[in-house]
């Protein structure tokens, strides 16, 4: 049993396993999808605004196709490049919900070169083997 004092082991040891195990649980449930995307095109109707691009991308894992509006003059991205996408409840690294306000401790953004907040508008999917969301 994970939450047994394993002989020899102290009784601060032990916690701090079991608190490890309980943190990386924490971390999955905060965790509501991650993928590595290619983008196959940008802007494909023209760009409308100016520092705002439209840029469509496929997952690799999902083979999810999506659409993100991203600002492009903070983060440039071109076609066939790769990122990572995350979407999360929250930033904190203790997983408690968000207080509202920007705290500038550590926290899951400091792993990335580029975060945004923001609702999914829309999500479309086809039922069946090898359907597409």
């Amino acid at each position: 049993d994970i939450f047994d004092v394993k002989d020899g082991e102290n009784k601060w040891k032990a916690l701090n396993r079991i608190y490890c195990i309980c943190e990386s649980f924490a971390w999955m449930a905060l965790i509501l999808f991650e993928d590595i995307f290619d983008v196959k095109d940008i802007d494909p109707d023209g760009k409308k605004f100016e520092r705002v691009s439209r840029v469509f991308a496929e997952s690799e894992s999902f083979k999810m196709d999506l659409i993100l509006d991203m600002n492009t003059q903070l983060y440039p991205i071109e076609l066939n490049e790769k990122f990572r996408l995350l979407l999360t409840t929250t930033l904190r690294e203790d997983g408690l919900p968000d207080d509202g306000e920007y705290d500038q401790g550590p926290s899951l953004a400091d792993s990335f070169e580029y975060v945004m907040y923001g609702k999914l508008y829309r999500i479309e999917g086809e039922s069946g083997p090898g359907g597409r969301l």
